[in-house]
């Protein structure tokens, strides 16, 4: 789920940083007037303790340090706000006694430092220059010449370290190199090296002289673009360089010996080799001078530990503050550059320098300059490039565009549109600092967006300087005689800000900004803290939709904290909720009518405008008489929300407990909004609703219909249809009898409860039969309804539903049990004899009559429906059951339909009782069926029959006419199979002579044609016989010689004396190789002498004279 953003992330109207410091650290100072000329702040590597370095323009060099933001616990609100109001009022501390960490607090030293009244070192033009303030007995320090200042809540301090007088001229730039523990300082058009803590260990950079500019090296944290210069530099022993002609001095004692040296000697590397790459102790520096461009590498070689030190006799403890570091510098190649050089910055493997008319690019591969793009010849201003460190990139200052680069010098976003011309530039990620005589505004680093603008407490007009520590985390502004010091707002505070100002989707952007700068838990805590705060600030502005868009969003917000706005329908699970209350921006769960209230007091009171709501706004015109119809209206909207955040909650992974809370509320939720379609929904599929806590509401909702769904999917199949037979006989609800009857229906289906199917049975009968016999016939149960029982409550019912059953039961389920079969044969013999009664017009008028009697309530609902019985189709089922089955009492049956006009059912009967004389009558007498007879005798296949059934028809009795015509037909058709003598003696001497000869004659060339056929046969037997016997014999009289030499013909193995097969085709082999392929199978050939006998020469068998007498 996406937040529709209601406003850019960026917008203005937020204190991203605060002024944490506001300072004036020249003022008091033993020094002549002047003003700030150059800055630098660095992070020591060891202690992480941030240092401030100002050069004046009178030659003198502060050190200053400032407590690590990251150690603090934050900052007060009440500070913060202060900080974005007005500016800070500034304390003065008489007297320090801090100690930050690398730097030792003065009452660690005094003891031992209190008989040294000066400190002094040698300057490189040999002057004495006082580089430590004189420190009085007793152990305090003048106040007048260490200042240390703060802001007023006791946060950030800005302590005076170390002072150094560099000379009488400006410095011009400074670059702090913290890898290799020094700071570079550009004063005189020369370069020199300093130690960061102690500002002593001079060391002046050969090759310098009439330096412009300085940069140190920034790459990304991969080894990737070293040099093999690096790997062959990790085999020399720690303090020395590669030879000892680069250290510029003999030897490693050497380095402690002169206050200062020249370093710098040249080393020749290829192009290909340079790289940003900084390593420990190691750091790069880029020098422009002149048209050229000159790479060092510096290294930080440490001194040789030292328990003391004597100073003139005086014996002073070593305490960390003055332990000084040398450095080996190498130069490592000449770039050609450019005259003209104002300011550069090196990106990996690439310099960027910008003068007065262009801004150009040197690549340290090809030592080729690119210019990127001119600048206007009248511009006023000089060229500004600001290094982003984080993200390897540039940005180029033009006017009131600052244009993003990466390292090969193609732009990477959209620039950056400023609404001043800047000063200087900073940057503490993700924003980009612009200040402007005193004017700072605060873009936002992707977007563009202006966060924030703030003034500068006594700022004059003059030049303005600005830099920060590696991380961006603190900002320091300088100008004339002033430092401020800029802290970012901890992400919390400004995060409770936005929400407080209710720029909800401003303060989300925020935190999941610092989500995807990090993976890290405590970023996606704050995320889902600000979702839940914002959900809840929203909610109690009536804004119920956003606030459950941001509780979805929410991964720590448990679904029971919403509990205590339905405290009547949650009551149950009140020890669940958890006692949260994140930052406190809300007020305290309250009943949703309270928190309705409250909303609307607010708005009439003006605190809180209602946004795009008409109908509101309207009804909150006509006054207090209209409040009951507002809060039902917001009530209303709020249960929809809730809903629909409770919607998504459930299908989460939650605790057991938890889950019935939410299903309950849900369902409740639904009752009180009437929303009948989504409660038979939750109703009908698996959900943990508590069944005592909904069943009085779904009742007193008149929500019966979802409360049995619920009742079934809980398995209380009982209770379901109780309240299914509740619906169906209220005649006050109308289509959803119908609805009840079908639930109902379908209930029983797939019950196995013999009982409770048959019980509810009884009512579903009168309702709907149809329905009814579904229920009975259904194959959804895993085990069938008793017949017994079933026929037993059927009983009383229409005939008609229980032959229906009883043919389901033998017919579809395949009963075999002879009862059921007799039971559903005794059915359908009613049914065909009531029928059989009546004549066409008598139905049509029983049909009528059942289909508008209206006499008894059951006929008048109207799901009553009965079907007239069919004579011609209860005959047909009839007819067919009883020829198809025999498992029905055959005699039972018929003594029921004895002496009816079901003719044929008695012919089956009689036969199904072995009876062919009481069928063969009733066909050929009764029913006059000659073809049904001859049929009847054909399927009994034997003569006597015949004879039998034209005796009937000769001698019909009871007073009837002989039915020649029918005997006739009979001789006609089987006379052949009959005795030509006992037809004979049968034939009635009243027959015609004309009917009965032609039917004679041809039944006595039918005997003789069957006499001549069966001499035919029996010769022809005869001749096959004794062609067998031939054959037997001549098989008999084969021979075979075994030698002593004959061999199997199948393995040739000797015979001998073993038993040995002949094959057809006279082949030999052992007894063993038959065995294995079979007595009609050749071993040899494999051929199977059963479908391919082998070929023999016809034989042709002649009678003898002989044989004939």
């Amino acid at each position: 789920m996406e937040l529709s953003p209601e406003h850019p992330i960026g917008v203005s109207g937020r204190d991203a940083v605060r002024v944490a410091v506001d300072a004036m650290p020249l003022k008091g100072l033993p020094i002549p007037a002047c003003s700030i000329q150059a800055i630098a702040v660095a992070r020591l590597v060891s202690s992480g303790t941030v240092v401030v370095y100002v050069g004046t323009d009178n030659g003198h060099l502060l050190l200053f340090t400032l407590s690590d933001p990251a150690s603090s616990s934050g900052v007060s609100k009440a500070a913060a706000d202060q900080a974005s109001g007005s500016p800070l009022s500034v304390s003065r501390v008489a007297s320090s006694g801090a100690s930050v960490s690398g730097f030792p607090s003065r009452s660690q030293t005094v003891g031992v430092a209190a008989q040294l009244k000066e400190e002094e070192i040698k300057s490189y033009n040999g002057e004495e220059v006082q580089t430590r303030f004189p420190i009085q007995q007793g152990g305090t320090e003048n106040p007048a010449q260490e200042s240390e200042f703060k802001s007023v809540d006791g946060g950030t301090k800005l302590v005076l370290r170390r002072r150094m007088i560099m000379g009488k001229t400006p410095i011009q730039a400074l670059c702090a190199l913290p890898e290799a523990r020094r700071i570079a300082i550009l004063f005189e058009g020369q370069v020199c090296l300093l130690d960061m803590k102690t500002l002593g260990a001079m060391e002046m950079l050969s090759g310098t002289k009439g330096a412009s500019a300085l940069a140190q090296a920034m790459s990304a944290p991969s080894p990737a673009f070293g040099g093999s210069y690096l790997d062959a530099q990790k085999q020399v022993e720690p303090g020395l360089s590669n030879s000892e002609e680069k250290l510029g001095s003999t030897g490693f004692m050497g380095k402690f010996s002169l206050p200062f040296g020249r370093l710098g000697s040249q080393s020749e590397l290829s192009l290909s080799n340079l790289s940003a790459t900084q390593g420990a102790g190691l750091s790069r520096l880029a020098v422009a001078v002149r048209k050229k461009i000159l790479i060092y590498e510096v290294r930080a070689v440490d001194s040789p530990p030292q328990a003391e030190k004597n100073f003139g006799g005086l014996r002073r403890f070593d305490t960390g503050w003055d332990n000084a570091t040398t450095t080996s510098a190498t130069k490592l190649r000449e770039v050609s550059g450019i005259d003209g050089i104002v300011t550069m910055v090196w990106l990996e493997k690439t310099i960027i320098a910008g003068t007065h008319e262009e801004y150009l690019l040197f690549s340290l591969v090809s030592g080729q300059g690119t210019p990127i793009f001119s600048l206007p010849s009248d511009l006023p201003y000089p060229p500004l490039l600001k290094l982003f460190p984080k993200d390897l990139e540039v940005l180029l200052a033009v006017d009131k565009a600052g244009i993003v680069v990466n390292a090969e010098g193609q732009p990477t976003a959209g620039s950056l549109n400023f609404a001043v011309v800047p000063d200087a530039v900073g940057q503490t990620p993700p924003y980009v600092v612009v200040v402007k005589q005193g004017h700072t505004e605060l873009y936002h680093r992707n977007t563009g967006a202006k966060i924030q603008s703030l003034e500068l407490a006594g700022a004059g007009v003059g030049r303005f300087l600005v830099a920060e520590d590696d991380g961006g985390t603190l900002v320091v502004i300088a100008s004339g005689v002033k430092v401020w010091c800029l802290q970012q707002v901890s992400l919390d505070d400004q995060v409770r800000d936005l929400l407080k100002q209710r720029q909800f989707n401003e303060a989300v952007g925020l935190a999941q900004e610092a989500v995807a700068e990090g993976s890290d838990s405590a970023a996606k805590e704050r995320l889902a803290i600000v979702h839940a705060e914002a959900g809840f600030l929203l909610l109690f502005d009536l804004q119920f939709e956003l606030a459950m868009d941001h509780f979805l969003l929410s991964d720590i917000l448990q679904p029971t904290e919403l509990f205590p706005f339905f405290p009547s329908f949650t009551t149950r699970w009140r020890t669940l909720i958890p006692r949260k209350r994140y930052w406190g921006l809300h007020p305290p769960q309250q009943p949703m009518t309270t928190v309705i209230e409250s909303g609307l007091w607010a708005v009439q009171s003006g605190l809180l405008v209602l946004v795009n709501d008409q109908k509101v706004s309207s009804l909150l015109a006509q006054g207090p008489s209209a409040k009951a119809t507002i809060i039902d209206h917001y009530l209303g909207i709020a249960m929809q929300s809730f809903v629909r955040y409770l919607k998504v909650v459930r299908e989460r992974d939650l605790d057991a407990e938890v889950k019935d809370g939410v299903d309950t509320l849900l369902l409740k939720l639904y009752a009180e909004l009437d929303q009948t379609e989504e409660l038979k929904q939750l109703a009908s599929s698996p959900n943990n609703c508590v069944l005592e806590e909904v069943e009085s509401a779904l009742e007193a909702a008149g929500q019966l219909h979802p409360l049995a769904l619920l009742y079934e999917t809980k398995g209380m199949l009982s209770l379901a249809l109780q309240v299914w037979q509740t619906l169906a006989h209220d005649a006050r609800v109308g289509d959803s009898q119908v609805v009840a009857v079908g639930e109902a229906a379908r209930l029983l289906e797939i019950s196995s409860d013999s009982a409770l199917v048959l019980q509810h049975l009884q009512w579903l009968l009168h309702l709907d039969e149809r329905l009814a016999f579904s229920v009975l016939t259904s194959a959804k149960r895993s085990q069938s309804l008793p017949p017994g029982d079933v026929l037993a409550l059927l009983s009383d019912e229409d005939g008609l539903l229980r032959l229906r059953y009883l043919q389901w039961l033998v017919e579809e389920n395949g009963c075999d049990v002879a009862m059921y079969h007799t039971k559903f044969a005794l059915a359908l013999a009613k049914a065909a004899l009531e029928t059989v009664s009546l004549s066409p017009v008598e139905l049509g008028s029983e049909e009528k009559r059942s289909t508008g009697h209206k006499s008894s309530p059951k006929d008048q609902h109207p799901l009553t429906r009965r079907t007239s019985l069919n004579h011609d189709v209860i005959r047909s089922m009839l007819q067919t059951f009883l020829a198809a089955s025999d498992n029905y009492e055959a005699g039972e049956v018929l003594s029921l339909i004895q002496g009816s006009d079901l003719w044929r059912e008695q012919v089956t009967l009689h036969q199904k009782l072995g009876d062919e004389t009481a069928a063969l009558q009733i066909l050929a007498l009764k029913l006059e069926d000659s073809e049904g007879a001859r049929n009847y005798c054909a399927e009994l296949g034997r003569p006597e029959v015949y004879m039998q059934l034209l005796d009937m028809y000769l001698k019909p009795g009871e007073g009837r006419e002989p039915m020649h015509d029918a005997a006739v037909r009979l001789l006609h058709c089987h006379g052949a199979s009959l005795d030509p003598l006992k037809v004979l003696e049968a034939l009635s001497p009243e027959i015609s002579l004309s009917l009965a000869s032609r039917t004679i004659s041809r039944m006595l060339s039918a005997r003789v044609h069957r006499h001549r056929e069966g001499q035919i046969v029996k010769h022809i037997s005869r001749h096959n016989n004794l062609e067998a016997r031939v054959d037997r014999v001549e098989e008999r009289s084969r021979q075979v010689c075994i030698t002593g030499d004959t061999t199997c013909g199948r393995c040739r193995a000797r015979i001998g004396t073993k038993l040995f097969a002949l094959f057809p085709d006279d082949s030999v082999v052992c007894y063993k190789c038959s065995r294995l392929y079979g007595e009609h199978i050749s071993p040899i050939t494999g051929q199977d002498f059963l479908k391919d006998p082998p070929f023999r020469q016809p034989r042709t068998l002649t009678r003898t004279p002989s044989s004939l007498t």
